[in-house]
This record gives C-alpha cells, structure tokens and sequence, in this order.
C-alpha cells in the first residue's frame, strides 16, 4: 500500500549525500531511511508532516499492514509545494512526476492514502491513465496549517485500509 502526498519538503541533495549511500538505505543496506532524513535535515527536529505521517504509519502497523511505500505524486522536492511551478523546477517536476507514475504501474499497489486537496487531484488524473486501479483512500492534509484545522483519526484510517486490502482489486475505469 502507499501514502501519497504531494511534494516532499526535504531534499536529498546529491552534494549531500551520495547516491549509493541512499540506495543503500532504501534497500536497508546501510544507513535507515529514518537516520538518512535526519542527516538531510541537518540535525533539525521532523517537519510536523513527517511526524503525522509516522503516526499514520505507526496505526497501519498496529494493524498488521507493515509494507507501506511512503511517496508523492510528485518525487521531487521543494521547500513549499508552490514552488514546483516555478520554471528552475520544471524539469524536476516532470522527472518527479515520471517516477511516482512508474511506482504505481510497477508495483500496482492494491490501496493508496492520498493526503491534502492538491495531492488527491493529482492522483486522480495519474489514476485516469493506468490500470488496474488501487483502491483509494482520501484523507486530510498532514502537512501544517491544514493538519490543524483538520485532524486525522489514523486508526480508522488504519482500520479502513485494512479492510481494503482484503477487497479484490478495482479496474481500470
């Protein structure tokens, strides 16, 4: 199953780390991811939307539902999501975008939870242009200020996808 968001805030900048080191703690050969984004954050505390989407994490495995990819529909990062309109972003904007559609027709995940208004429209018109269709869930923002002014009840978000799961999956419409 995936959690979709929009953008990420934090980059791995190739300067910074070096593109074997972060295979390697994709592919737990090395460093964790966990301990690759705190370097990338330069010793500052997680983003609050980091934190929420451990919680959401966290009530999936309380669940049983411990193969989550955490990604976005767009692979790239910017400071503010506003950004990737910017012409400097444009080409890692359409590279972003060319891998999370590769992610989905790939690994063709059986539920999504896609967060924030911005990340559900997206993921909607990639859905459009694949098959078979993942089931999805529409949650909240879990990035501030928009995770303040609607909380997410992670466990019956958890307890929704656990139920998916054991629904054939959707095709193509």
């Amino acid at each position: 199953m995936f959690v979709v968001g929009y953008n990420q805030a934090t980059s791995f900048l190739a300067d910074k780390l070096p593109h074997e080191r972060f295979i390697a703690g994709l592919f737990n050969r090395g460093p964790t991811c966990e301990e690759l984004y705190e370097e990338a954050r330069g010793g500052k505390r997680k983003s609050r939307a980091r934190q929420n989407i451990e919680k959401l994490v966290a009530a999936l495995a309380a669940e049983g539902i411990d193969q989550v990819l955490e990604t976005n529909v767009f692979c790239y990062s910017t400071a503010k999501a506003d950004e990737l309109r910017r012409p400097e972003h444009h080409e890692g904007r359409e590279r972003g975008e060319a891998l999370f559609r590769f992610l989905l027709s790939d690994i063709k995940p059986r539920v999504v939870v896609v967060h924030g208004i911005k990340a559900v429209k997206k993921l909607d018109a990639v859905l459009k242009t694949i098959g078979p269709q993942p089931h999805v869930t529409q949650i909240a923002s879990l990035s501030p200020p928009e995770a303040d002014k609607a909380p997410v009840d992670y466990v019956a978000v958890a307890r929704k996808v656990a139920q998916l799961l054991v629904q054939p999956p959707r095709t193509a419409p």
